[in-house]
């Protein structure tokens, strides 16, 4: 991984777990690997059953796809989402993230309340380590964009699971593409094989 791109994980890492401090005390779900996400949903589906109100990293798996999220929340009006992201600005790339998650937990079977993007009221260079996470953090309610996406997510699913489906690779010219809304993971083996495969998935269905 670059070193800038390495130095944006990190930071948006560290606030993620800052993010917890807005509800303490919670159960982690992470799986022991990144590869061993199976231990997180078991584990996810123990602390639900277990009656654990906050858990982080809870891991969900609908129609073969898989969503992890950072804040699960549960209180008398039901369980709530919370995704967190590391900018100031909701953009639609983070509600179409939330909108698949959405998708992927209430496909599972866990009925959500609301689903909610937690997000930074001041830029990240102005934020110091004695700032509260309250003085940090903004929520912005985005439920009812999850719930509109849901049948657009289901269609971009099953154009995949077709184009994975394919026993030889999506054509396509690499381009812009590739690096919205992020550079794609694979860019470097298209540009080592550019006689063979000239695109990522998700061009391939537009």
């Amino acid at each position: 991984m670059p070193v800038e791109r390495w130095v944006r994980f990190q930071k948006g890492h560290d606030i993620g777990f800052r993010a917890r401090k807005l509800f303490p005390g919670g159960k982690d779900a992470s799986p022991s690997h990144v590869s061993r996400f199976n231990e997180s949903i078991t584990l996810t589906q123990h602390f639900i059953s277990e009656n654990i109100s906050i858990i982080y990293e809870a891991a969900f798996v609908f129609n073969d796809v898989l969503a992890a999220l950072d804040i699960l929340v549960h209180d008398a009006e039901g369980w709530h989402g919370f995704e967190v992201k590391s900018s100031i600005a909701v953009s639609s790339t983070y509600i179409n993230d939330a909108a698949l998650q959405y998708y992927v937990i209430t496909g599972a079977g866990l009925a959500l309340n609301d689903f909610s993007i937690i997000h930074l009221k001041k830029n990240l260079k102005e934020i110091s380590e004695t700032d509260l996470a309250e003085d940090i953090f903004i929520k912005t309610d985005v439920t009812a964009q999850c719930i509109e996406q849901s049948e657009v997510i289901h269609a971009h699913i099953e154009k995949l699971k077709v184009i994975l489906a394919e026993k030889r690779m999506p054509q396509r010219e690499m381009g812009e593409h590739c690096h919205q809304p992020y550079t794609c993971d694979f860019i470097g083996f298209c540009s080592n094989h550019t006689d063979e495969v000239k695109t990522g998935l998700f061009a391939a269905i537009e």
